[in-house]
């Protein structure tokens, strides 16, 4: 593109229609601050999601271990049952509903750690399509303060 132009290339930048005329170097520096942006933005993502997969697992494990707790409960629940059948019951019942919460404890904080986990996990992707838009719109005014300035 030599000629009234000179050795500047013709650039069409991500902002808009707006046709830029480029240097090369001009061209490598605002490449150059698009990736550094980019980077950055993946570090922070993944430093923020880092802890998101220990809540998952707590959610999805809490339960089982509630009804694991259940489970090795239900035995000591039939230890004295050997006098008065309804005496028997009643000891029988009270030490059931004292292993039952163990499963309701459980599934508690797995609902609670599946609520955290998936609002963390939204707030996280919003916040990664802000920075993704604040890093187009330092490109694009990078962009616009060259342009204004070779001309």
């Amino acid at each position: 593109m030599d000629g009234p132009i000179g050795p500047r290339r013709l650039s069409l930048l991500q902002g808009g229609s707006t046709i830029v005329l480029m240097n090369g170097h001009e061209q490598r520096a605002l490449q150059a601050a698009r990736m550094a942006s980019v980077r950055t933005a993946a570090e922070i993502k993944r430093q923020m999601k880092r802890r998101l997969n220990s809540l998952a697992t707590i959610a999805s494990t809490a339960s089982w271990i509630g009804l694991f707790g259940t489970v090795f409960g239900i035995p000591t629940s039939f230890i004295g049952c050997g006098g008065n059948a309804a005496t028997c019951m009643a000891a029988m019942v009270e030490r059931l509903s004292g292993a039952i919460w163990t499963t309701a404890l459980g599934l508690g904080v797995a609902l609670i750690a599946l609520w955290f986990y998936r609002y963390l996990s939204s707030e996280v992707e919003r916040f990664d399509s802000e920075m993704e838009d604040a890093s187009l719109s330092l490109v694009n005014h990078l962009s616009r303060s060259m342009s204004s300035t070779n001309f």
